[in-house]
């Protein structure tokens, strides 16, 4: 619900840019900015869960590796029998 409000507050922003009377190169600026910000909110609800349960598995599989692969060391000189 959050993100519900967030772009209701950007989208009435972008409603009022163009009446508040700010010079041209203010409310390309404004538009802009808020615009990127729009497209960010949109790309974290929509892909947000899945990266973050995508890096989560990269990051457990990183550790399962790691502590799954024995490592051998070339140095030790230790007779086998």
């Amino acid at each position: 619900m959050k993100h519900a409000k967030i772009i209701l507050v950007i989208g009435i922003v972008l409603i009022l840019i163009p009446v508040l009377g700010f010079p041209p190169v203010w409310n390309k600026f404004f538009v802009t900015i808020l615009g990127v910000w729009l497209c960010g909110i949109v790309l974290s609800v929509k892909y947000g869960s899945r990266l973050l349960t995508h890096s989560t598995e990269l990051s457990q599989s990183k550790v399962s590796d790691s502590v799954a692969t024995p490592t051998s060391h070339s140095d030790d000189h230790t007779p086998t029998v």
